[in-house]
């Protein structure tokens, strides 16, 4: 059987056919020139529409002005009015600019102008299935003059040259893989040789390098962007073969971008690597799958990859500024979008730190549970929310009864014609954000998950139980069985009978009435 090709169509103010000789492997469609507004307000059939608009789209005789925003508020409706028509994911450029410099002061105008417009722009990614194509990040990476021919431009309004067409095709594929990936939801970190140069407990903290002169200031950069891809949802972790108190001491005597605190787990011992990071995963309730571990003993990294089957990356230690270049053409630590449950992720996890050393007080686990003081909000179709309750769709494996996997386009579809539940948490520790997704079609329970940093505490027979409370009797429910979803398999023998026969990988049941309530969890409005 021949797999179909994935089909992506252009839409553009300029030529955009010479992209085809760089996207073999799709079925490329180009829609006629400076057909926007048409084209945007009718049905389309296609996975991918890729508007690829140039400066001049927003530009009057090569100037942009208050007009050029005008213009970008304009395609942001017409967006908006597509999506209500389409299925279709949408990839959009941004803009970048070759102004001419006669004066700082008036180019910086031109440039001032250009950054608002391409907010403008950003904020496109709001709507649902919208993700934005860097073109002006090309173009820098680039130079404008290897960017752009102007004269091919102005005689067949084809703007870019064969190295820009390579690098927006090479973005646009990146961006489909995007599209179609899980992100990994955690770093696992060698420290000696990684996070430093040098081995802390042979040179002595006082001759590690990592300060502001060479080589340190490249190990000061890789940790800045390891602090940046926490700060877009990846949790960092420590998995080093030392004596805790030498690395600890590193971190409280030299300033250094990352702290000890950024690493959610530390396992700073003698153990196997692969032991140690078995108990990182089981310590943050993530699959091996989720996990990249960066080390610059290949030992290290190949019993690791052979008894656990994760993927590993190798540090130079020889050429120690090669590891810039790590996280640049690594597609599973970029994100299409960041939420903000991704920017507060590396803090809920420092809560609940703080509520596992907490609930050792606790002899007994309801006491525990009531302690905490648990407050549940429940929210029907939330527009806002939609790209977490997508993303929660997408990752949750662990607590997911049937585990369908939907985008945002279906998601915002089905809040139109069905019930999507989603549902927030907080406690006395702080806020862990929308934790939790129930929807319902037709009184029937099609998907129901919870984050696994939620789970523990009871609150599925809570969520249940507002689930039954505000639908209507009876309710369908089934589990369909994963490799993955086991641990949910009887879930829901303890609240419905089974309604047919049993199969080998699937249940369905039938819920008759109101789950009983979770006192101690309190719902909020």
């Amino acid at each position: 059987m021949i797999e179909k090709k994935i089909k992506l169509t252009f839409l553009s103010n300029t030529m955009t056919q010479p992209l085809n000789r760089y996207l073999n492997g799709f079925e490329c469609e180009h829609l006629n020139i400076d057909t926007v507004a048409q084209t945007l307000s009718a049905k389309l059939k296609t996975d991918y529409l890729i508007l690829l608009l140039d400066t001049s789209y927003y530009a009057q005789d090569g100037f942009l002005n208050t007009e050029s925003c005008l213009r970008a508020e304009k395609l942001e409706a017409l967006l908006h009015l597509f999506r209500s028509n389409n299925t279709a994911k949408i990839i959009v450029s941004n803009i970048t600019g070759n102004f001419l410099n006669i004066n700082s002061g008036l180019y910086q105008q031109q440039c001032q102008k250009l950054f608002e417009i391409n907010q403008k722009i950003e904020n496109f990614s709001t709507i649902s299935d919208v993700t934005i194509l860097n073109v002006h990040k090309l173009a820098n990476d680039l130079g404008q003059q290897n960017f752009y021919n102007r004269k091919n431009g102005f005689l067949f309004q084809m703007p870019w040259t064969q190295a820009a067409l390579a690098a927006i095709a090479n973005a646009v594929c990146e961006i489909i893989q995007l599209f179609n990936c899980t992100r990994k939801k955690v770093l696992v970190l060698d420290a000696d040789n990684t996070l430093w140069g040098g081995i802390v407990g042979e040179d002595g903290i006082d001759n590690i390098d990592i300060d502001q002169n060479y080589p340190g200031i490249i190990y000061r950069f890789f940790q800045q962007q390891l602090k940046q891809l926490q700060k877009s949802g990846l949790l960092l972790t420590l998995a080093s073969k030392n004596n805790k108190q030498d690395v600890k001491e590193v971190f409280n005597k030299k300033n250094m971008p990352l702290t000890w605190d950024d690493f959610v787990v530390k396992k700073v011992n003698w153990q196997p690597k692969a032991q140690n990071i078995e108990e990182i995963a089981n310590t943050l309730n993530v699959g091996l799958e989720s996990i990249l571990f960066l080390d610059d003993n290949t030992f290290e990294l190949s019993e690791t990859e052979a008894r656990l089957g994760i993927d590993t990356i190798k540090i130079s230690v020889a050429n120690p500024i090669e590891n810039l270049n790590i996280f640049d053409n690594l597609i599973s630590v970029k994100a299409l979008n960041i939420n903000n449950e991704d920017r507060e992720k590396t803090a809920q996890y420092q809560k609940q730190n703080k509520r596992t050393v907490y609930q050792k007080q606790f002899i007994s686990m309801e006491d525990y549970l009531r302690s905490i003081e648990m407050k549940i909000t429940m929210f029907t179709n939330n527009t806002s929310q939609l790209k977490r309750i997508t993303q929660l769709i997408n990752k949750t494996n662990q607590f997911n009864l049937t585990t369908r996997r939907y985008d945002e386009t279906e998601v915002s579809n089905m809040m139109g014609m069905h019930q999507v539940f989603s549902f927030s948490l907080n406690d006395k520790f702080g806020d862990l954000g929308i934790i939790s997704v129930v929807i319902v079609k037709d009184n029937n329970i099609d998907t129901f998950l919870i984050s696994c940093r939620a789970l523990g505490r009871n609150i599925e027979q809570k969520i249940l139980h507002l689930v039954t409370k505000h639908t209507s009797l009876p309710l369908r429910s089934c589990y369909i069985k994963t490799a993955k979803n086991e641990q949910v398999s009887c879930f829901y023998d303890k609240f419905a009978s089974l309604s047919d026969k049993e199969e080998s990988d699937s249940k369905n049941y039938q819920l008759v009435s109101t789950v009983k309530d979770v006192s101690y969890i309190q719902e909020t409005a």
